[in-house]
């Protein structure tokens, strides 16, 4: 079966106060940012919101440059010349939120309604049913290992918490030949989950709510998993992570910030409390359409509130050109834009002065 499209475009013109390059869409693959040189606190940078998105949970920035967010339908973000940022609805109907992103050979892989869908990421996105998943509550993280295969993380509300491992096949990134549970001891709410090899060794990084940690695990030469090491720890509800370098970026839903964790664990640099409403994911620009080192934020808000102004939406972080902290960042859009609605053929615009 093929989705319903819903042709929503929404655009906001940030050139007035962003000197950045405008787009293109080289593909950037593996170039990454410094997280030495990132920005993570209100002492040097802002929250700068950019689009309402109802239920905004996760996001992925591909190889190929390419920013989906998941929420109540499938988006994906661009930016062109002009410096002026675009939301697009790729994907969904309105009946079911997205979960989990994933990329692996230039496919893209979405969780949905309790299934996964596949794209290919050459031109437009075609998502296609591939595969059904049993025994999961809330499939929600994802990532994907260049061996080829998805890890998914089922909490943190699952009365099962477990992190399950699909096999994509080898002839076909379009199918999944199986799904088999890979960890559940010591799992208590896993929420996100980030791939990367380091030093030799493939590594994967969750957050969990229930042991209030950031883990990281080591995948076994034979697939296994090995010994959860306890990274971070504090009373709060973590939602999903990005690595950068050999550092991670943590999303902290309860208290609405972001944070940089190091390898040992330190916590370098966070945002103010409540700089966001209910953090759930971030990514950080490369460069090309997204600048580098702006973190692109996901505002979950109250789950399941889409009705209410508290969350349910996408913002930038970026290099300071105001000065707020905090809970005043939630109001920068009402003081520095000026607010254009322009309705014709599903179209919603946003523009600055």
């Amino acid at each position: 079966m093929k989705f319903a499209w819903c042709m929503i475009v929404l655009e906001v013109m940030l050139s007035a106060c962003d000197d950045s390059d405008g787009a293109n869409t080289t593909a950037l693959g593996n170039q990454e940012v410094s997280a030495q040189s990132l920005c993570v606190s209100n002492s040097c940078g802002e929250r700068v919101e950019l689009f309402r998105v109802p239920e905004a949970e996760n996001s992925l920035l591909t190889m190929n440059n390419r920013m989906f967010i998941s929420g109540d339908f499938l988006y994906e973000l661009t930016r062109d010349a002009e410096a002026e940022y675009r939301l697009d609805v790729v994907g969904g109907d309105g009946s079911n939120f997205f979960n989990g992103l994933a990329e692996y050979q230039n496919y893209l892989y979405v969780i949905h309604a309790g299934q996964i869908f596949v794209s290919s990421l050459d031109g437009f996105i075609d998502l296609q049913p591939a595969f059904t998943l049993e025994g999961m509550i809330l499939p929600n993280g994802m990532t994907a290992t260049p061996d080829g295969h998805l890890y998914i993380t089922d909490g943190p509300i699952s009365v099962t918490p477990q992190i399950v491992r699909l096999t994509i096949d080898p002839a076909n990134p379009t199918r999944i030949l199986s799904q088999e549970v890979w960890l559940a001891e010591g799992l208590f709410g896993p929420n996100g989950i980030d791939y990367k090899r380091l030093n030799g060794i493939d590594t994967l990084f969750i957050s969990d709510d229930g042991n209030r940690s950031i883990f990281r695990l080591s995948i076994q030469p034979d697939g296994t998993p090995g010994q959860l090491d306890t990274l971070h720890t504090r009373s709060t509800f973590f939602d999903d992570l990005t690595i950068v370098g050999d550092h991670l970026l943590v999303t902290d839903y309860y208290l609405g910030t972001v944070f940089l964790l190091s390898p040992q664990g330190e916590v370098l640099q966070e945002t103010d409390i409540l700089t966001f409403q209910g953090t759930s994911s971030v990514q950080v620009g490369r460069g090309g359409q997204f600048p580098e080192g702006h973190l692109f934020v996901t505002e979950r808000g109250q789950q399941f509130d889409t009705l209410t102004p508290f969350g349910n939406a996408l913002s930038v972080f970026r290099p300071q050109t105001t000065n707020c902290h905090g809970i005043q960042c939630w109001f920068l859009p009402l003081d520095i834009f000026r607010l254009k609605h322009q309705k014709s053929d599903n179209t919603l615009i946003f523009r600055t002065n």
